[in-house]
């Protein structure tokens, strides 16, 4: 699915938080869930992703850390959902699970948490889609989260 048009403020007060993509995400061949990417912002995403998402790699998040500029991984550092650094864009998403079984997306939220890991997919575009907890991005002090959902970072 392509992304989606730019809509007016209006449109987007009124919806909540705005779809910039849905679809299915796989991991080896297995379908997990159906997904959909979710900001309170209007806009694009910064990258083309396809209706049938593969996460083909297993990355330790320490590692991404080692790689990625460390606003990339404070929530408290996105404005508008969205940082710059290092000549590089990233975008914060929210992930909503669209299907009534969610079992499976539960399980792998889990295991992403309990591993410190997230899926990452290079795109075409030289971007690079990672799905990781909201556990792994630093937190405000002296905020504490009850439970870890599944958050998207693009570039």
């Amino acid at each position: 699915m392509s992304p989606l048009t730019r809509k007016s403020l209006a449109d987007c007060k009124t919806a909540g938080l705005y779809r910039a993509w849905k679809g299915q995400l796989f991991i080896q061949d297995q379908r997990v869930g159906d997904l959909a990417l979710r900001s309170p912002f209007c806009g694009t995403i910064p990258a083309q992703l396809p209706a049938k998402l593969e996460a083909r790699y297993v990355v330790a998040v320490s590692d991404l850390r080692k790689k990625l500029p460390a606003v990339a991984f404070g929530k408290k550092n996105y404005a508008n959902d969205e940082v710059h650094s290092q000549g590089i864009l990233f975008s914060l998403y929210e992930v909503e699970v669209l299907n009534q079984n969610e079992l499976r997306v539960d399980r792998l939220t889990e295991r992403l948490k309990e591993k410190d890991l997230a899926l990452v997919r290079y795109l075409n575009e030289r971007g690079l889609f990672i799905l990781l907890t909201s556990s792994a991005l630093a937190k405000e002090k002296g905020k504490t989260e009850a439970g870890s959902r599944l958050e998207a970072l693009l570039s």
